[in-house]
């Protein structure tokens, strides 16, 4: 590489870093979290702060299964560096986003030249769901990206990259906090597309080179700890709550009542992977108009790549539980296939109009929705009330919710919320201790009505009110 090109991939990685920097990051802590997700992880992160109880994530002082602790952790992290609000929460969410769009643009470079890494990286960190989705605090995007890390650094072994033996190795570390992030099927992505890779090609032989006695043994160190620690202490109430009920019932069954059509990830990529999605069939087809012959002396890079966005999409594709969310892992290959054909077929000519197209979302993106559409936006939180209420409750009084439960309630409220009936409200109303109740608002003159007592608003919006049987 000469110093001119030396000076080209500098310039465009900057640019990459500078326009990733600020649309991931610029408006993460503008809205409030959405129910029902983002105040679960929040919350439980926040009280793992609370209490020093690294090991077992609780919601509303309830264990809470669901996913294993990394993501947990990352966001304690970010509590103790930026404080406790909605930007810590999301930080990693974004930062991991970023990593991802800069591992993509590494990724072209090195399978075509510069530029197809500057164009298949905006058009990574441009795509609706990503976009999304990285101002999210969920496990999505940090899953997401473990999963691309580690078969990133499969692909730099296979192309025997200076040092190709220890990107194996850090194949399986990336491996091994995918699932630490979302459980078994943080191993059993990447195993399926390396597997069908080597099956395809007809290479055995790249599994002795592999090193997967050593892999297996970094796995099991990394992994293995916590789910040994967490079902010394929980036992079967946890292996059979995560790894039967949310693992193994959510790929069989529709238990979650996520069922979907077959062609369900066609229709969520078509939107979610907007606007690039509208070029897609055409890079795919230009993908394989080649002859295998000259695939294998491109060393079949771009058969892994589609097997990378292929593998995944058919396995979420079987699953009787499906959510948009899922195909999150596909959109790294296909920002890459993708940017190939622009860099190939496009760019030349449409330069204008992919640089018009990037500007126009990275300017959309960092909105502040908030204030945009506020009314869409309350109906998504319940921010505003439950922060009235957290301002006022003790720790010994009862807060419960009527007719309406979000998970948003207990993060603002910093506070266990109760959930109410018609067969307990009154009660719990007419206690001889103070209480606070959220309820909507159209509920409560019939409440009101039937308890029979005066009730005290502590806050209200335009759909919930939040109140108390007794002042101060």
């Amino acid at each position: 590489m000469n110093i001119k090109s030396l000076d080209k991939l500098k310039i465009s990685l900057l640019i990459v870093v500078l326009f990733s920097a600020f649309l991931f990051f610029f408006s993460l802590g503008q809205r409030s979290l959405w129910d029902p997700d983002e105040p679960r992880y929040a919350e439980a992160a926040r009280v793992m702060v609370e209490t020093g109880n690294y090991l077992t994530p609780y919601f509303n002082e309830s264990v809470r299964f669901d996913k294993p602790p990394l993501f947990y952790w990352f966001i304690t992290a970010a509590y103790k560096v930026f404080g406790i609000n909605e930007f810590s929460a999301r930080f990693f969410s974004g930062l991991f986003a970023f990593l991802g769009v800069i591992l993509v643009f590494i990724l072209a470079k090195l399978l075509l030249d510069p530029k197809a890494g500057l164009i298949s990286a905006f058009i990574l960190a441009t795509s609706g769901e990503y976009l999304v989705l990285a101002n999210i605090a969920s496990t999505d995007m940090t899953f997401s990206f473990f999963v691309g890390l580690c078969l990133f650094f499969f692909l730099l072994g296979y192309k025997n990259v200076k040092g190709g033996g220890i990107f194996y190795i850090l194949s399986y570390v990336s491996m091994s906090l995918a699932v630490l992030t979302k459980g078994p099927i943080g191993v059993v992505l990447p195993v399926l597309v390396i597997g069908c890779f080597i099956l395809i090609t007809r290479q055995l032989k790249l599994v002795l080179r592999m090193r997967i006695l050593l892999g297996m043994i970094i796995f099991f160190l990394i992994s293995a700890p916590w789910y040994y620690l967490i079902y010394k202490t929980h036992g079967t109430n946890y292996s059979d709550t995560f790894f039967v009920y949310h693992n193994v019932s959510r790929f069989l069954s529709d238990k979650f009542h996520h069922q979907e059509p077959f062609y369900y990830f066609i229709l969520i990529i078509a939107v979610g992977f907007l606007p690039w999605a509208l070029f897609l069939p055409n890079a795919l087809f230009e993908l394989f108009r080649k002859k295998a012959v000259q695939f294998k002396e491109e060393k079949n890079e771009w058969i892994f790549i589609f097997l990378w966005f292929f593998v995944p999409f058919l396995f979420f594709s079987i699953s009787k539980a499906k959510l948009a969310t899922y195909v999150l892992p596909c959109f790294m290959p296909l920002a890459l296939i993708v940017g190939k054909f622009w860099r190939e077929k496009l760019f030349n000519r449409f330069a204008g109009l992919f640089i018009g197209i990037v500007l126009i979302i990275g300017i959309v993106g960092v909105l502040p929705i908030e204030k945009i559409a506020p009314k869409f936006l309350t109906r998504r939180t319940t921010k505003q009330v439950s922060v009235a209420v957290g301002k006022v409750i003790k720790p010994e009084e009862r807060l419960g919710s009527f007719g309406i439960f979000k998970p948003s309630m207990v993060y603002y409220s910093h506070h266990k919320v109760d959930l109410l009936g018609e067969e307990n409200i009154i009660q719990f109303l007419k206690s001889e201790d103070r209480v606070y109740c959220i309820l909507k608002s159209e509920d409560l003159p019939r409440i009101k009505d039937k308890a029979g007592i005066p009730l005290y608003t502590v806050a209200e919006n335009e759909r919930l009110v939040a109140v108390t049987n007794r002042q101060e």
